[in-house]
């Protein structure tokens, strides 16, 4: 285990932390170029923008978003207001790529109301423009420059209708926009019917007029779905939208070994006494819980990787500690020693899987103030 308690050292002079008492996040750069790279070819001559919404789902987007923009991504989707004048603060001096003409695009996917519209204004923000009352707030704003208009392909959550899209086809929009449900599933049959109906609407604005329809989902639904741009975001940290043997984990997850205790044949752990060992067994307790975003239906599904084998979650996730089965490791750890969570080992994906979500909320739970972090370049 020499390995483990080296790493878990590292990890702790790395950000300044004496304890090894708390789980840690590791991001890594590198993966992220890498990423960008393979869904560029995959693309092709389809611009690919970043989704770089809450907080780059998770992982920073002080650490994400120059990373994205020195590697020419030239356009960047946030949710809301406040994340956009945030990132364009952020990258207002940063050095950008050979191939970067101008300061990014960053469009506001849930538009604006209120007093948002100047303040988007002010920061050369794009509101994505979801109804007819979010057009008319927009011209009353004064915006002097092309809307990005988002038409309701089937989704039924935001945006314009076709009549209404249509109806607006003398905007001269920048983007033409729509999303996809059921991406994740190729063989969904309301995919096709997505792009049928948005590719009517696109019928009724100019053949300048440019076209997105896809996220890091419908990337491999072929390019018919490509368009004019493609706005990724799982797909760049790791997740879904590439096979698993072309992506790579930019998020690593990892908590320390705080306690190693035995439990007898018939005895239970954790709240509820849900488990029940049907042998003597050896158990880990790790120091993360559901307070860390390590969800609770993790309980007896989920897994780690310790010392080269997949080890089971034993019992139910509690807010600050789990615990796992290391019954059958050919060596046993010590404290101190680093369970990986998901990462280089555990691809995120299946992680989701165990826990019967899917790897957006698994990163993006990730939000507890004693999580450390750091940096790989």
């Amino acid at each position: 285990m020499h390995n483990a308690r080296q790493t878990a050292a590292a990890w702790s002079a790395s950000t300044g932390t004496h304890a090894a008492t708390a789980p840690h996040l590791e991001v890594n750069l590198s993966a992220l170029r890498a990423n960008c790279a393979t869904l560029k070819a995959v693309a092709g001559p389809t611009e690919l923008a970043a989704a770089i919404k809450a907080d780059a789902y998770g992982l920073g987007v002080a650490d994400v978003a120059p990373v994205l923009w020195r590697e020419g991504v030239q356009c960047f989707f946030v949710a809301n207001t406040e994340e956009g004048v945030a990132l364009r603060t952020l990258l207002a001096g940063q050095a950008k790529s050979a191939s970067s003409d101008g300061p990014p695009r960053i469009a506001i996917l849930n538009g604006c109301l209120g007093t948002e519209w100047a303040r988007a204004k002010a920061f050369g923000l794009e509101p994505v423009l979801n109804s007819l009352e979010a057009v008319a707030s927009w011209r009353a704003a004064g915006f002097d420059q092309p809307c990005i208009l988002h038409v309701d392909s089937g989704m039924n959550r935001l945006g314009l209708t076709a009549p209404e899209a249509t109806s607006l086809a003398t905007l001269k929009p920048s983007l033409v926009m729509s999303h996809l449900a059921c991406a994740d599933t190729p063989e969904h049959p309301l995919n096709q019917k997505q792009l049928a109906a948005f590719n009517a609407v696109l019928s009724a604005f100019g053949p300048e007029t440019k076209a997105s329809l896809s996220a890091s989902g419908g990337l491999l639904l072929g390019k018919a779905y490509h368009f004019d741009l493609i706005r990724s975001g799982i797909a760049l940290y790791g997740g879904g939208g590439l096979p698993a043997h072309r992506r790579h984990a930019v998020g690593r997850l990892i908590a320390p070994v705080v306690l190693v205790r035995s439990l007898l044949a018939g005895e239970s752990i954790g709240y509820g006494a849900t488990a029940t060992a049907l042998r003597p067994l050896t158990v880990a307790i790790a120091a993360i819980g559901y307070a860390d975003g390590f969800l609770r239906s993790a309980s007896s599904q989920g897994m780690g990787w310790l010392a080269g084998q997949y080890i089971p979650v034993l019992g139910r996730v509690s807010m600050d500690l789990t615990a796992f089965d290391i019954t059958d490791l050919a060596e046993q750890p010590s404290t101190g020693d680093m369970i990986e969570l998901f990462g280089t080992h555990l691809d995120i994906e299946h992680v989701a899987g165990t826990m019967n979500t899917i790897s957006y909320e698994v990163l993006t739970s990730l939000r507890g103030p004693r999580m450390t972090r750091s940096v790989r370049l």
